[in-house]
């Protein structure tokens, strides 16, 4: 998990499982707007992947081409 997303109103159980994550945040929206969001009916905590929070932040394809480059000048030095 890269990053927790606590709903504003989540319980003391919720906020427990996730309160020792490097990257926690609390969003300004309730349990029931957060799952509404995630077509649910009520999210207290989201657990993002790695994947999930770079593709979130339009970052995957700068990855992938930095990834690509960094491959190609290795095998240039080799």
């Amino acid at each position: 998990v890269s990053c927790a997303l606590v709903a504003n109103d989540a319980g003391g159980n919720a906020r427990d499982a996730v309160k020792h994550h490097p990257a926690v945040c609390t969003l300004p929206i309730s349990t029931e707007a957060l799952g509404h969001a995630l077509g649910k009916d009520r999210v207290a905590v989201v657990a993002l992947g790695h994947d999930d929070v770079t593709k979130a932040m339009g970052l995957s394809a700068r990855a992938v081409l930095w990834s690509d480059r960094a491959a190609f000048q290795g095998g240039n030095h080799g």
